[in-house]
């Protein structure tokens, strides 16, 4: 399941409307609406304030990839085994989302510098 996807569900689960998840982000309805299609690309700050709103873990935001979490996580009875792998794959996770943000920074100061 995507971001957006999950996003989606979760707010429904919480019945809250779009109109109102929006206005709890500052944005328009519109705009948050982007979001949920999948047609926004989140920043990590933008992605922290909605698990804050929904008061979950920014990683239970990220999509599922279908790889070792979840394979060990059905089978928990390995115990430290899997918290390992978990630890260490929220921390790539997380490495990897602090560097997509990075990147869409330096693309806009990109942007920036071309325009002047």
């Amino acid at each position: 399941m995507q971001t957006h996807d999950k996003i989606r569900t979760l707010r429904e689960a919480k019945k809250i409307t779009q109109e109102e998840f929006a206005e709890k982000l500052s944005m328009s309805a519109s705009g948050y609406s982007k979001i949920e299609r999948g047609e926004t690309q989140l920043n990590l700050n933008r992605l922290q304030q909605i698990a804050d709103i929904l008061a979950i873990s920014v990683f239970d935001l990220l999509p599922s990839s279908g790889g070792i979490i979840q394979t060990l996580n059905g089978a928990y009875h390995f115990n430290g085994t899997f918290n390992q792998y978990s630890d260490a794959q929220q921390e790539i996770e997380k490495l990897q989302l602090t560097i997509s943000h990075l990147n869409q920074l330096l693309e806009q100061k990109q942007q920036q510098i071309d325009m002047q």
